[in-house]
């Protein structure tokens, strides 16, 4: 992951991941057989939003966001609902009654620290 980081931004990858964890909420606890059995076998895709990272580098971004949620809950919940519930920062703001400004700068912070996290692996 650490050389994804080179030629990626943390910015991407977050994107990316949302896009990933929107499209595939079901590759992190089944939701029904049935559901699992047709995710398998039909692409149910939206063409606008196309998937250009693996389940691999998915499910890392997804432990780094949680490791950050044990020591910066408030920042870690500002890139769930950014990217992974595809919400703007008024939304955000809105959600976890505070400013835009506040908003904007906790996802700041996160992204540092996601990218800190991938140069550091």
């Amino acid at each position: 992951m650490a050389a994804l980081m080179k030629t990626s931004s943390a910015v991407y990858l977050l994107e990316q991941w949302g896009i990933w964890a929107r499209t595939a909420l079901d590759r992190l606890g089944y939701v029904s057989p049935l559901l699992r059995i047709l995710r398998e076998n039909v692409e149910v895709r939206d063409a606008r939003m196309p998937l250009l990272i693996t389940d691999e580098q998915g499910c890392a971004i997804d432990a780094a966001v949680s490791l950050l949620a044990k020591s910066q809950g408030l920042v870690a919940q500002t890139l769930w609902l950014h990217y992974a519930k595809n919400k703007s920062f008024v939304e955000v703001a809105e959600k976890l009654d505070c400013s835009r400004k506040m908003a904007a700068n906790l996802h700041d912070q996160g992204v540092m620290w996601v990218e800190g996290f991938f140069a550091g692996e």
